[in-house]
């Protein structure tokens, strides 16, 4: 699902003069991290939020370990109603995974990114 307005930019919030306003697709990493390191479950007012893909990071890796990491990243990702996503690739290495990501937003923008889910530092967003 895409966002109806293609000229609309999305904008964090600020708290008084903050010079760290997150904008665009600067704004959409950190939500998708966001939700990515909160474990699933955690908030109370939202239990559906949040991920158990650092659960399965730890788990024995196996072909049903990673599509359960691919659909927990594609039940993430369509839950954003700002992004499409174009391309999804989930890749096992030894002790992480890597996902090779491309998403459009605003119907207009197309931003590609690497996730990486670690055993030993955790999860990570790159270009």
């Amino acid at each position: 699902m895409a966002f109806a307005n293609p000229n609309y930019r999305f904008i964090g919030w600020a708290f008084s003069a903050d010079p760290n306003v997150l904008y665009d697709e600067e704004l959409i990493k950190r939500d998708l991290m966001n939700e990515f390191e909160t474990p699933r479950g955690s908030l109370d007012y939202d239990p559906d939020f949040g991920s158990i893909i650092e659960e399965l990071v730890m788990d024995i890796q196996t072909p049903d370990t990673q599509r359960l990491i691919q659909g927990e990243l594609e039940r993430i990702l369509t839950k954003d109603i700002r992004i499409e996503i174009l391309q999804l690739n989930v890749i096992t290495l030894p002790r992480r995974y890597t996902v090779d990501c491309s998403i459009r937003f605003g119907n207009v923008k197309e931003v590609a990114f690497k996730l990486e889910f670690d055993r030993q530092t955790g999860s990570s967003i790159g270009e």
